[in-house]
């Protein structure tokens, strides 16, 4: 773990974040840019594949015993994802609502029991408070959970989408031409697909699984003419048409080992308007191959009344690339002519064309070419309900290199369009345009709630490159193979013991839980809270620092922290599966020296298992032989001020928790004592002093036969107490006696006070002294011994 000192140099807040970030926190980098993101609402495509159709108050039929043999009825109270509350039927005690995992359990939909003749039976603590007959048949015509999500296929459509389904995909230059795709990879609902190719070379490629251009496997066949299924026209191959079929009848094959994912594909024309337009018509379009300019365009092809493609204009005839657009009249990124004007947007020359003027004449333009101008209809919804502004943050793929998503930044508003900057480019690169429904922008936050790896910003990027890159690569690779799973609430028990590092108010302030939600971000939460929370947290950072690799399953991320204008990282394992929590939770505990329950996924309220109230902030001893069978508690602290009864070596039960005893003292030796004028003694000396002699004010001195002198001496201090009295003894401090004292021990100390009586304390020949002897000079040291005769 790495301290970093604050520079005394004024930089920027941009700066900062360069020189201080080796690992992207979007928090840190909106606070340091002072930006706020763009509200996770505006993405419709996101919201819509998160639903899951899953309501409060649908009832199905959960397993009461492991078995699966016996069911009782409960009711949603509360949906994330395939994580639901219940809550059983005939229950009044709120409290008592539990948490499903839909990919874990076997629940049934209502009246599969009956069925299936299984039993439907309530809990024990219900069946003499209801009366269940009555209840089932009042639920029967009641809400209840569709079959299709209790399957264990998912209950969101990203849910699923399965790696290895097959799909239909639209050619690029052809609205009625299909081929057969395979789902490589599913990322949040964005899905890398493959052709099925006779060779091995086809290149994969990017499309959310939304996009207008994916449809079912079959849709074709189904449909019939004009659809088809033809090889992508953007594919250039040397293989025949028969090598073409027998890759389709072996896609068709292996489409039925997977089910078709029960999403709805499905496209229809009704929300596609018609036009009346023809080939050689002139428009404005977004130029598809770098999407950051606005060009000159022209209709080259028609295929019905709904669907048309658009050819970028380019007057050089060397150019073989042609860069379309398979458009309809609503399509985002084509205008009418002189849109660009009225908008104030640049308009780009065609390729090949000479620049006469700074701006694109379209007059001349339509004259040279002797075309007309396409009538398009004036679009519906332009403006889309939103707050966004320009300078908000969000991340969006990269245009050049679709597996890139990257942190964004919205430059310029017109319309339905943003001009987007990608924050991981030079400053001086062009803005990508993408419209306000684009499929390829995202919320903050989402590839790392996907568990994908985000492009930095370039200043971050920058250092990164500085440092040895290797183990983090190899992170981020086998970080992207986990499938972050779901985890339920996990609850904050400030009033469990909070062990050494903890401070008990700040704990207290914490929320009473986080979650319920994807397990890594839980419990990235959770640790945040702890450090937040601590003395000093640093020390926690390092208690929970993992130097080797994390356990199969795990996750290594970077914290970071500051504490006296230092900032510290670590590299913390974090659980990513939810089988795992747990073990993590009693694991984070332990390392910690708290009360296993202080965090988990039980409230215990003011009833702590461990019975851990009791205990104070005292020295912590952990037990290094305490195995994972051993039954008993892993917390051992302190407990109540003062001192423990002592115990028998040979009693069977042995205490539970093991407290510190005070140190006795050491021998003292017969060294002189360094004797000093300053007025200003040094505290933690005179604390140490103190601590050394205190028992000499009850004097428990052990005296046997050789017993002789001893001799006392004072300290430079002005305070003469016995506190501040050395014993030279051979004799060595023994154990206070309790109860009453005998007639010896009256005595000794009678002895010992009238020793200390005689002792004379002269402090005459010490002489004050104006300044601190550590600065003297030589001369100075001289002229003071001289003054004092010692010379």
């Amino acid at each position: 773990m790495s301290a970093i000192k604050n520079s005394n140099d004024k930089t920027s807040s941009l700066n900062q974040v360069a020189t201080d970030e080796d690992h992207f926190d979007w928090c840190e980098y909106l606070s340091n840019t002072l930006s706020v993101e763009v509200p996770p609402t505006f993405f419709d495509h996101v919201e819509k594949s998160l639903l899951n159709d899953l309501k409060k108050g649908m009832n199905l039929e959960v397993p009461l015993t492991e078995d699966g043999n016996t069911f009782w009825i409960a009711s949603i109270v509360m949906a994330c994802g395939p994580l639901l509350s219940l809550h059983y039927l005939g229950e009044k005690d709120k409290s008592n609502n539990f948490w499903c995992d839909l990919t874990k359990v076997t629940a049934r939909p209502l009246g599969w029991c009956e069925k299936n003749r299984k039993t439907l039976f309530p809990p024990a603590h219900l069946q003499n408070e209801i009366n269940y007959e009555s209840l089932i048949s009042g639920v029967k015509n009641e809400l209840c959970v569709p079959e299709e999500f209790l399957t264990g296929e998912g209950v969101t459509p990203v849910g699923r989408i399965k790696q290895g389904m097959k799909l239909e995909i639209q050619d690029k230059n052809d609205p009625y031409r299909m081929w057969v795709a395979t789902i490589i990879q599913n990322i949040g609902g964005r899905l890398l697909l493959r052709y099925d190719t006779p060779s091995f070379n086809s290149q994969d490629f990017w499309l959310f699984y939304s996009s207008h251009r994916i449809f079912p496997f079959g849709w074709a066949q189904e449909r019939g003419a004009p659809w088809v299924l033809r090889r992508p026209s953007d594919i250039d191959s040397v293989h025949g048409v028969e090598e073409w079929e027998s890759v389709l009848k072996n896609s068709k094959i292996e489409a039925q080992k997977l089910p078709r994912p029960n999403v709805d594909f499905t496209k229809s024309k009704s929300n596609v308007r018609p036009h009346d337009l023809s080939v050689g018509l002139k428009l404005e379009a977004v130029h598809p191959g770098t999407m950051k300019h606005v060009c000159p365009a022209s209709i080259t092809r028609v295929f019905d009344s709904y669907f048309f493609l658009v050819e970028i204009d380019s007057l050089d005839r060397s150019e073989k690339n042609k860069f379309t657009w398979l458009a309809s009249v609503d399509h985002p990124y084509i205008f009418p002519v002189g849109w660009a004007k009225k908008n104030n947007v640049k308009l780009s020359f065609p390729l090949g064309s000479v620049v006469e003027n700074k701006e694109f004449d379209w007059d001349q333009y339509l004259a040279r070419t002797k075309s007309n101008a396409a009538p398009l209809p004036p679009k519906t919804n332009i403006v889309k309900d939103s707050n966004i502004v320009p300078e908000m943050k969000l991340e969006a793929v990269n245009p050049e290199m679709r597996h890139q998503v990257c942190a964004a930044t919205i430059k310029v508003i017109t319309q339905d369009l943003l001009w987007i900057k990608l924050d991981s480019t030079e400053p001086d690169q062009d803005y990508f345009i993408y419209h306000m429904d684009s499929l390829d922008i995202f919320p903050v936050g989402w590839c790392q709630s996907n568990c994908y790896p985000l492009e930095a910003p370039k200043m971050c990027a920058l250092q990164e490159m500085n440092k040895t890159r290797d183990c983090k690569e190899s992170d981020i690779k086998e970080n992207t193979k986990f499938v972050c799973g779901m985890c339920p609430k996990i609850y904050f028990n400030y009033k469990c013991f909070s062990g050494p590092y903890f401070n008990k108010g700040k704990l207290a302030q914490l929320p009473k839980f986080v979650g319920p939600g994807p397990v890594f971000l839980v419990f990235r939460e959770i640790i945040k809270h702890l450090i937040s929370v601590a003395y000093i947290p640093s020390r926690v950072l390092k208690e929970l620092e993992v130097t080797g690799e994390p356990k199969p399953g795990n996750i290594l991320e970077t914290f970071k922290t500051r504490f006296k204008g230092n900032l510290y990282r670590a590299s913390v394992e974090i659980v990513n599966t939810s089988d795992k929590v747990e073990e993590f939770c009693k694991d984070i505990c332990h390392k910690l020296k708290v009360c296993p329950y202080m965090f988990g996924q039980t409230a215990v309220g003011d009833k702590c298992p461990e019975k851990c109230y009791n205990i104070t902030k005292r020295k912590i001893i952990m037990s290094a032989t305490t195995s994972k069978g051993n039954k008993h508690s892993i917390l051992i602290g302190g407990k109540k001020p003062g001192r423990p009864k002592l115990e028998s070596t040979n009693s069977q039960h042995s205490p539970l928790f093991i407290y510190p005893k005070r140190p006795l003292e050491e021998e003292h030796s017969n060294q002189d004592v360094n004797k000093s004028h300053d007025s200003n003694i040094d505290t933690k000396s005179t604390k140490k002093k103190r601590y050394e002699t205190r028992k000499l004010k009850v004097g428990p001195l052990l005296r046997d036969d050789n017993f002789q002198t001893f001799q006392v001496k004072s300290t430079p201090s002005k305070v003469t107490s016995v506190s501040n009295l050395q014993i030279d003894s051979k004799d060595k401090i023994g154990k206070k006696k309790c109860g009453r004292k005998s007639k010896t021990e009256t005595a000794r100390l009678k002895k010992l006070e009238e020793m200390y009586n005689a002792t004379q304390m002269d402090d005459s020949m010490y002489q004050p002294i104006k300044s601190n002897p550590l600065l003297w000079s030589i001369d100075d040291l001289y002229r003071y011994l001289k003054k004092h005769k010692r010379l």
